[in-house]
């Protein structure tokens, strides 16, 4: 059985070589348009958290509250989200493109943003839309 293990993490580069804040991605396939290069996905993710887990951190400034993720699945699932400011959502994604999005309290900090699925396996990408 695939788990979150199956996704690679993919960095977003500029013209001078340089990562562009806030593009880490995880999926199974490199975007095609831009600059995408395979990165460790140690830099993404905490080998503790149970495989049907994923955990990452936001940019170490938000330059606005409001935060907004882009996940694609291939199959309905379930999902718990734990924010990092101390709320939590849950609820289902249904086949396709899903958007989440969550205001946090303050622009000054980093969240570390854990998301639990029924079945990994069907994540096939997760993005931030807006860092």
């Amino acid at each position: 059985m695939a788990n979150r293990r199956d996704l690679k993490a993919y960095a977003r580069y500029d013209g001078s070589g340089r990562i562009i804040p806030g593009s880490n991605i995880l999926r199974k396939n490199e975007p095609k348009n831009g600059n995408w290069k395979e990165i460790p996905a140690y830099r993404c993710c905490n080998d503790n958290l149970p495989s049907n887990c994923i955990e990452f951190v936001t940019n170490t400034r938000l330059e606005e509250t409001f935060f907004e993720l882009s996940i694609d699945v291939s199959g309905d699932i379930t999902y718990t989200v734990d924010w990092g400011d101390g709320t939590t959502d849950s609820g289902s994604l249904n086949e396709g493109n899903n958007d989440l999005n969550h205001d946090f309290s303050s622009i000054d900090t980093a969240y570390t943003i854990r998301m639990c699925f029924s079945d990994a396996s069907l994540v096939t990408g997760l993005e931030p839309i807006s860092p």
